[in-house]
């Protein structure tokens, strides 16, 4: 933070995701995450969403239903990314 206040701002090459442990542990968390949503299938769910959510009784909230397992998948996400990182501060 007092960095960018400053006008400094630190910059990383490739080779230091690799060779510096404070860069490449959130980079590897990162690279998981992306390989899982491919895997899980999640970005097909989210972006089928407003379809699976028109039934019948559900066509008129599909939107904001939709909206809302968004914002929902985003906070479960971060919740697990803080809590396996271990960024608190």
């Amino acid at each position: 933070m007092e960095e960018a206040a400053s006008g400094f701002v630190a910059r990383a090459s490739l080779t230091d995701l690799f060779l510096r442990p404070e860069l490449f542990r959130p980079f590897t968390i990162g690279l998981m995450v992306m390989a899982f949503q491919q895997l899980s299938g999640i970005n097909a769910v989210v972006f089928y969403t407003v379809s699976i959510f028109q039934v019948d009784s559900l066509q008129f909230i599909a939107p904001v239903l939709t909206v809302y397992s968004s914002v929902l998948i985003l906070l479960l996400w971060n919740y697990f990314i803080v809590g396996v990182d271990g960024v608190d501060s």
